[in-house]
């Protein structure tokens, strides 16, 4: 299983949802085929496994998917709510909620955004 997942995470980008659920029922059907023959048994359970990491992998990152700012907004406003404050040696970190981000739609907009702030002055306007 643990080679399906660094296979899952090695990915350059998001596979098909039906990508590890298809692989799984694929592999389960050969390992049933082929239970009489033992080494292709064997290396059909073990590809089986693999494809149940990939699957458990996959379905647990879209589980726990948020949205994420892709691109440079450029100054903008945002109004937000300050939940935590952290005092840091060079900077100050905050974690904003209930954000309202001009250019994006509501669905596109995080639930909970870090943000550094290193001005010299300590001033957040």
């Amino acid at each position: 299983m643990a080679a399906g997942i660094a296979v899952y995470f090695s990915l350059p980008h998001e596979p098909p949802l039906w990508a590890g659920v298809l692989g799984m029922s694929a592999a389960t059907v050969a390992a049933a085929l082929l239970r009489n023959r033992t080494a292709a048994f064997v290396a059909a359970v073990a590809v089986a496994a693999m494809a149940t990491g990939f699957a458990a992998a996959e379905w647990r990152a879209r589980s726990v998917a948020a949205p994420v700012i892709e691109r440079e907004l450029g100054p903008v406003s945002v109004t937000a709510r300050v939940t935590v404050v952290e005092q840091r040696p060079s900077d100050r970190r905050l974690t904003l909620t209930d954000l309202e981000l001009p250019g994006l739609m509501p669905d596109q907009v995080p639930e909970t955004v870090r943000l550094v702030v290193r001005a010299r002055d300590g001033a957040v306007k």
